[in-house]
């Protein structure tokens, strides 16, 4: 049985105490954490949204994907070289992709530069990996 843990913070007036108060349902899952963002990820942003339901920006809400075939979300229009790919966004795909995307997929509309950095390649791919 699962159980959701409910927390209050009651406040008093002025020079009074605050109270902290937890009480547990029962039968219902605790909201999920939304994994914490890398820094490295802030140059993705502009173009993709990570949240679940969210819009698509330039490039495709990005919720998710990890584990998926590449191209195939039906509500983005997403290059036909993409679309042809065959590739199922694995953490060494992600990372590949994210190092040099027209290297990797010839003909993706994907435009943003490669990431350099090995370390912020895995620090997003690892995030990707847990929207869920």
């Amino acid at each position: 049985m699962m159980t959701t843990f409910l927390i209050r913070t009651l406040s008093v007036a002025a020079g009074g105490a605050a109270m902290l108060w937890i009480a547990s349902v029962p039968g219902q899952a605790a909201p999920k954490a939304k994994p914490a963002v890398p820094p490295a990820f802030a140059r993705c942003v502009a173009c993709h949204a990570t949240t679940p339901g969210a819009a698509h920006g330039v490039g495709p809400n990005l919720f998710g994907i990890a584990g998926k075939k590449a191209g195939t979300r039906p509500d983005y229009a997403y290059s036909p070289a993409l679309q042809k790919s065959g590739r199922v966004w694995t953490r060494a795909e992600m990372i590949a992709y994210i190092a040099d995307p027209a290297k990797t997929v010839p003909g993706t509309k994907m435009i943003n530069p490669s990431v350099a950095s090995a370390a912020d390649r895995m620090a997003i791919a690892q995030y990707l990996e847990k929207l869920k």
